[in-house]
């Protein structure tokens, strides 16, 4: 059985995918991590990223900012806010009945293969 150019470039491609995502993964981890103290943190001194969605960039922005978290950058396209917040906002966000998901946030960066 010959192997062809396209398969052998398949195989390239879906080996550097494998990598990337344990790389990704192991970011993810120390990521989560810091949300995770932050979430359980008692003081204000323990801050995390965190992600904010709601019906649009305003309203999300809003919600921040009324919890005293701080707004770091506005995301239009998927009417989010990406904001720095304690535990304690990060609470008073969840029960929020205009905030549709709160996820962390943390780097992305592009790869080449």
């Amino acid at each position: 059985m010959t192997v062809s150019n396209t398969d052998t470039r398949l195989r390239t491609a879906a080996a550097a995918l494998c990598i990337f995502l344990c790389y990704a993964g192991g970011i993810a981890n120390a990521e989560t991590s810091l949300h995770v103290q932050a979430e359980r943190s008692d003081t204000t001194e323990v801050t995390a990223r965190f992600i904010v969605r709601a019906e649009s960039v305003e309203a999300a922005a809003s919600a921040v900012k009324a919890v005293g978290g701080t707004v770091t950058h506005e995301l239009g396209i998927i009417r989010a806010v990406s904001a720095t917040l304690n535990a304690a906002q990060l609470r008073a966000l969840r029960e929020n009945p205009a905030i549709q998901r709160i996820s962390a946030d943390s780097n992305v960066r592009a790869m080449t293969l």
